[in-house]
């Protein structure tokens, strides 16, 4: 509709109301290309529109609207047409042109449907009346508080791929009452009202290269995912499982602070810790967060934090609770708080006494709470989890007592006639792969456990009644050692059904359900009832 138009055709048409000329916007020796020199450049097009006729002007105002969507058309002259076809060249349209046209379309014409099985892309954020979910934790940039809950921090760690640590209660700080903790103790979990740390001289002037710290990054609340993972980058002989191995490895060579900015973006920790987050933490932490960033700029820079703690609230950022760990390294006690520049060494302790480490640990945090003048504190042991020593007894167990059968086979190969008349054991336990299996143990832990050099001590006995009885008090030990990894295994269970039941969001349901009882007027009939007095 728009051929044979010139240039000066088209300025005239510009005055109808809605209709904009635009200028080419493209290279005017471009203008032509396909049909070579019969395509005039655009100064030539407009000096060619002195020829255009009337008729031609008022074509194109009857056709304004249709116009308006390509406003960028180069047309050559009309003298030209002849032989041949007039040529258009459109440049980038404008973002505002054809709105209207493309709106009527979206309107007329019927949407594409969606084959199944189409993936959806994810909303982020959800809106504010739905649970967090899955997308929104793992696009979130913060790090959700997390109750001084044992059983959350032992099912994280299991998360974490590490086997065989549990996190227990510590209801004394006492180093005699922790010495009845599950061994060995790999570190402890100090929790306390934050304040800024008076031993800042007694810090390392660099970390030491058996010693793993990370700082905490500002404005996180990661300090107790952060105090657990000090500790078990520094535990020897645990499996740390393929994730948290390779970061070790990864971050061996670094500073505390690198540390800390490599395990402030380690997605897979990350990702579990916020787990844990609710729509409504996660609200509050960016508000929170907002309103110190604004604070910062007003008053300057100051030392972030573990809180979620603000004026705004109500509380304080001295309010704050924050985590820190103790463990013993090599023969000293380290003190390692995320949020000091270096680790704090203890002092050295007696390394043929393991336990000795918790006296000077226990000390410190007495220390700590004393300067506090309070009795808001908790205290957490990272341990061997005991089902794992309980599994090792019971390999032992199963040595021994085909130690024991071997010998008397090769004493006296009747020998199982003097246990009963019948020639039978009713008291030995059938080791079967089934059985095994519901004690997590496996037959290749079966057949390569080997015995200590003091059980095979117990073991030389000339006499067959000794080894007999010493037989008969293993068989027994043998049912009471798997029916306490049977507890163990159900205490796991418990733990990690209690931190599933932690991860769900309860918040959008209880607005609903507050909702309806608004709509029926049931809390303003009731609401004297809940005022306080």
């Amino acid at each position: 509709m728009a051929e044979g138009l010139t240039a000066s055709t088209l300025a005239e048409a510009s005055s109808e109301p809605g209709l904009k000329a635009q200028q080419p916007a493209t290279n005017a020796n471009a203008v032509g290309e396909k049909d070579g020199s019969n395509s005039l450049t655009a100064s030539e097009t407009a000096h060619g529109g002195e020829q255009t006729d009337s008729k031609t002007s008022k074509e194109l105002k009857a056709s304004a609207s249709s116009l308006k969507a390509y406003p960028s058309i180069e047309v050559t002259d009309g003298e030209n047409q002849g032989s041949n076809e007039s040529l258009k060249k459109r440049t980038v349209p404008d973002e505002n042109v054809g709105k209207s046209l493309s709106s009527k379309r979206a309107k007329d014409e019927p949407k594409t449907p969606v084959k199944p099985g189409t993936p959806i892309s994810p909303r982020f954020p959800s809106p504010p009346e739905e649970r967090a979910s899955d997308h929104d934790k793992e696009k979130w940039e913060g790090w959700c508080e997390i109750e001084s809950d044992p059983a959350y921090m032992s099912a994280m760690i299991r998360m974490m791929g590490v086997k065989g640590v549990s996190v227990r209660q510590v209801f004394l700080i006492d180093a005699d009452e922790m010495k009845a903790l599950p061994h060995p103790i790999y570190g402890l979990i100090f929790l306390f009202r934050y304040r800024d740390s008076e031993d800042a001289e007694q810090q390392e002037k660099t970390c030491p290269d058996n010693v793993w710290f990370a700082n905490q990054m500002p404005a996180q609340n990661s300090c107790a995912t952060l105090a657990i993972m000090n500790i078990l980058m520094n535990a020897h002989g645990v499996e740390l499982g393929e994730n948290l191995q390779q970061f070790k490895e990864f971050s061996s060579e670094l500073s505390p602070y690198l540390r800390g900015e490599a395990f402030a973006s380690f997605r897979f920790v990350k990702r579990i810790h916020n787990s844990f987050a609710k729509k409504m933490d996660m609200l509050e932490d960016d508000k929170n967060l907002a309103h110190k960033v604004e604070k910062n700029k007003s008053s300057g820079r100051r030392k972030s934090h573990d809180s979620n703690a603000s004026e705004g609230s109500g509380f304080s950022e001295e309010n704050a609770h924050h985590f820190i760990a103790f463990l013993p390294i090599d023969g000293q006690v380290w003190k390692l708080d995320g949020m000091d520049y270096q680790p704090t060494n203890l002092g050295p302790y007696d390394i043929t006494n393991p336990d000795s480490w918790l006296e000077i640990a226990s000390t410190r945090m007495m220390a700590l709470m004393a300067a506090a003048g309070d009795q808001d504190y908790s205290v957490l042991s990272v341990v061997q989890s005991p089902v794992v020593g309980l599994r090792s007894t019971l390999l032992g167990n199963f040595a021994s007592v085909k130690s024991i059968e071997t010998r008397l086979d090769s004493t006296n190969e009747d020998w199982r006639s003097f246990l009963v008349s019948d020639g039978t054991d009713p008291m030995s336990v059938p080791i079967t792969p089934s059985w095994l299996d519901s004690l997590g143990i496996t037959q290749e832990q079966l057949s390569t456990m080997e015995l200590s050099p003091t059980a095979k001590g117990k073991l030389d006995h000339p006499q067959m009644e000794m080894l007999i009885a010493r037989r008969e008090r293993l068989v027994k030990d043998q049912e009471r050692l798997a029916q306490r990894i049977m507890e163990e295994m159900e205490v796991e269970a418990a733990e990690d059904e209690n931190a599933n039941e932690r991860q769900w969001d309860y918040g959008p349901v209880i607005q609903k359900w507050l909702e309806m009882l608004a709509n029926n007027g049931y809390l303003q009939e009731n609401l004297e009832r809940f005022m306080k007095k």
